[in-house]
């Protein structure tokens, strides 16, 4: 046992892109529904855009509520802004389906950041795991409740408009100072990628 949890408790310093996705006014549509129906609909939900992630080279880290919380390796950022975007599309055929059976509309929105995460399995031995914590991680949750703010699907650091200038098509949305950092930076909706 001893052994067994020394060797959880190892954790690593690795560069990841976050992505935050969470479906928009989950509240009002899941207070419309049975308790088959909410579950019905979330893992209809999930299965589609979580294979949007795993498509485009993403790990589903882990599901909350009806948040979708998802890590791409180093240098990986393009995949994870053409990600966000063509989970943006994705939302006209889900919602055309749910059209069809007069269930209400489904928006969501996403927060992506990219830098230094913590890795380990966090936890304890009865419940453990294996996940990402840091920065990065807040950054892109809160990034994820700012498009709310500024009526945007996707909003991303500063960090990632950069490395992606010329491959992707950017908004300047604003300029600030997250929560608990000193320095303001700059957010960007994407709007598209350049072919």
């Amino acid at each position: 046992f001893n052994a067994k949890e020394e060797l959880l408790n190892l954790g690593e310093l690795e560069e990841k892109t976050i992505l935050f996705c969470d479906i928009r006014n989950f509240t009002d549509l899941s207070e419309k529904l049975n308790p088959n129906q909410t579950v019905d609909f979330l893992n209809s939900y999930f299965k589609t855009f979580n294979r949007i992630i795993i498509e485009n080279g993403g790990v589903i880290d882990k599901l909350i509520g009806d948040c979708i919380m998802a890590r791409f390796d180093e240098d990986k950022e393009f995949d994870a802004v053409k990600c966000a975007l063509e989970m943006i599309h994705a939302l006209v055929p889900y919602n055309r389906a749910r059209r069809r059976t007069e269930e209400g509309q489904v928006s969501h929105g996403i927060g992506i950041s990219s830098g230094n995460v913590i890795v380990g399995n966090i936890g304890s031995i009865s419940k453990m795991d294996y996940t990402v914590i840091g920065d990065t991680v807040n950054i892109a949750s809160r990034l994820e409740s700012l498009t709310k703010f500024y009526h945007v699907s996707i909003l991303v650091t500063e960090k990632i408009q950069s490395k992606l200038e010329g491959s992707v098509l950017f908004r300047e949305i604003d300029t600030i100072q997250i929560k608990g950092k000193k320095a303001v930076t700059r957010i960007f909706e994407p709007l598209a990628i350049i072919s």
